[in-house]
């Protein structure tokens, strides 16, 4: 009976369909908390989700009813070496789990509130002696042409000296994957991105059935 209620209290929930950004974002509409209600609540609850020592809140202002917060994720990326070499002695993973730094923004208003988190690119989480990038930009909703462009971008990356060891046949493979590893990538993405935003909003909803108890 009890989440019954809950889903009673959502609705007009929208996730925002942006293309080609590294921005994903919801409006959720809370009936019965103003502005400064839902506010309260979020600085209850961002206290339990953004526990890291990592996670740094750089806004907090209770006047425009803002939270800014830098925060830190582990997000798998299509491994490409599993591309490449499918037959190795080595069994390579599917995916390799890289960190991404971002930002999470989260502002009221009567009634409702908007959740954004923007991706920086990610970085591979062990030891090397740099610190590799992930081999796709943290992109949502990538578009055809944007893809077409990343394809042209490592047509030209595998003729480089850094590749000379590797064969024509694998660098194809490789070429002829990076569609749907940047498809998967973002999906990713957004899967992690929802993660936060349910979460958060259920703590909301929960902590307003409460109040109602």
């Amino acid at each position: 009976m009890k989440y019954l209620l809950v889903l009673l209290l959502v609705s007009n929930i929208t996730f925002s369909q942006q293309v080609d950004t590294n921005e994903i974002s919801i409006v959720k509409n809370i009936e019965g908390l103003n502005a400064n209600q839902i506010f309260s609540r979020l600085n209850l609850i961002i206290d339990n989700v953004f526990n890291s020592a990592d996670d740094i809140i750089q806004l907090n202002d209770s006047n425009s009813n803002n939270i800014i917060i830098k925060a830190n994720a582990e997000i798998p990326v299509p491994n490409q070496n599993k591309i490449m070499y499918p037959n190795a002695i080595i069994d390579y993973p599917d995916e390799i789990m890289y960190s991404h730094r971002y930002t999470f923004n989260v502002s009221c208003k009567d009634g409702r509130y908007k959740m954004k988190i923007n991706f920086n690119r990610g970085e591979f989480i062990g030891k090397t002696n740099s610190n590799p990038k992930s081999p796709y930009l943290a992109i949502m909703h990538p578009t055809s042409g944007f893809i077409a462009e990343q394809v042209y971008l490592w047509k030209n990356e595998v003729k480089t000296k850094d590749w000379i060891l590797v064969s024509k046949k694998k660098k194809k493979l490789l070429i002829e994957a990076i569609p749907s590893h940047i498809k998967e990538y973002s999906k990713n993405l957004e899967t992690y991105g929802k993660y936060i935003f349910n979460l958060i909003h259920d703590s909301i909803l929960e902590s307003k059935y409460e109040d109602n108890w």
